[in-house]
């Protein structure tokens, strides 16, 4: 874990983790519980009984949403399939379609090309995803889940279309002046084998913000902490974090964003996919 004010900013602290599980097993060690634990009422608005309960929940995985992101994905394949085109490779070899002259007067036996096609996403390419999960308390947890889908069939689109996807969340706000707090959290690195229900919790469950996010927020150094904690856990604002990622597609926070339905998030992910040239 990382923690401090963001480079040239005294306004701006940035409690960072490298995955999920650091962030979770973080959340689970606190000893302050506040309203991150509360049982006695608001188990749906929080989505789980208790803060262990969701700790665990994010531990083991949770895929209730798996259906939507399927159908979501399934209006999409039209689309995609026709992207997942073929590229032309060089590869030497003994023989081939056509001789390397070079190759061949430096009496290089493999100076015959022959052309592999590849599919064209496979490029090496590694796009940056960057979701707020920061949320009023007025935003139902119905809306939270559906916005969740679109995230998680975002991720699950591009994936197939063959690039790398790195994945973070970020819980923004602010105390009501100028001082900003967020948790951000890598969920994914490219370099690993991507299953889209390992982000299902983080993206698209209430928990990860009402219950694992309250309890960072509880734990954290930042000197405004103990404040925001007593004012109703701050307000959420834009994320603050986008640049330091580098972050090619960032999905701001519920109140600003679309998907609320499959037709808008579908439309929403191929604007984003063609925005990246991924397809035409």
């Amino acid at each position: 874990m990382k923690a401090g004010y963001r480079q040239g900013s005294k306004k701006e602290w940035v409690d960072q983790f490298d995955s999920l599980p650091e962030a979770l097993q973080y959340a689970k060690e606190n000893t302050n519980r506040k309203s991150s634990d509360k049982q006695e009422t608001g188990e749906k608005w929080y989505g789980s009984k208790n803060l262990d309960t969701a700790v665990e929940m994010g531990m083991s995985g949770w895929h209730d949403i798996r259906p939507e992101v399927d159908e979501m994905f399934s209006k999409m394949e039209e689309h995609i399939s026709v992207a997942i085109g073929e590229v032309f490779q060089t590869k030497y070899d003994f023989g081939g379609d056509s001789v390397d002259m070079d190759r061949y007067l430096q009496g290089d036996p493999e100076c015959m090309i022959d052309y592999v096609s590849e599919p064209a996403g496979r490029m090496g390419r590694v796009i940056r995803i960057h979701v707020a999960i920061c949320a009023s308390a007025s935003v139902s947890t119905e809306r939270i889940m559906r916005r969740g889908v679109l995230a998680c069939a975002l991720v699950d689109c591009l994936n197939k279309l063959g690039v790398g996807v790195e994945v973070w969340t970020e819980e923004a706000c602010s105390n009501r002046g100028d001082q900003k707090w967020s948790t951000l959290i890598k969920l994914h690195s490219s370099e690993e084998r991507l299953d889209i229900n390992n982000l299902m919790f983080a993206l698209a469950h209430p928990s990860m913000l009402r219950r694992v996010g309250f309890s960072i927020l509880e734990r954290s150094k930042w000197p405004s902490a103990a404040s925001m904690v007593t004012n109703s856990y701050g307000t959420p604002c834009d994320m603050l974090s986008g640049t330091d990622i580098e972050a090619d597609i960032s999905i701001e926070r519920t109140q600003l964003s679309i998907g609320d339905s499959t037709e808008s998030g579908v439309e929403f992910i191929m604007s984003a996919i063609k925005g990246l040239d991924l397809i035409k």
